[in-house]
């Protein structure tokens, strides 16, 4: 599996179009992201993570993210805990 592709801090509307960039210039094989480190979800970006999901467990690769508890608390306020497999983790130093 490749490195892991950071997610800000901020995963809203802003941040949007530059995570599709980087999603699309993913080639095709597992993908990894690491949102350990989020603070915000907001809806355009649980899309992303959605749709990135899904195109790569089409292509039949694996799926994995990683995420703070912020991240995991919002996926599951927008009802997508079901939708999405996030693995919560937390940052070293962070008391869990």
């Amino acid at each position: 599996m490749t490195q892991p592709i950071i997610l800000p801090e901020k995963l809203d509307t802003a941040a949007a179009s530059g995570l599709r960039e980087v999603l699309m210039k993913t080639p095709a094989g597992p993908l990894s992201l690491d949102g350990r480190r989020v603070k915000m979800l907001g809806a355009l970006g649980l899309q992303l993570l959605l749709a990135a999901q899904i195109r790569v467990r089409a292509e039949g690769h694996a799926f994995t993210l990683q995420a703070s508890k912020e991240l995991a608390l919002d996926i599951e306020t927008m009802g997508a805990s079901g939708l999405l497999d996030a693995s919560l983790t937390t940052v070293p130093g962070e008391r869990a």
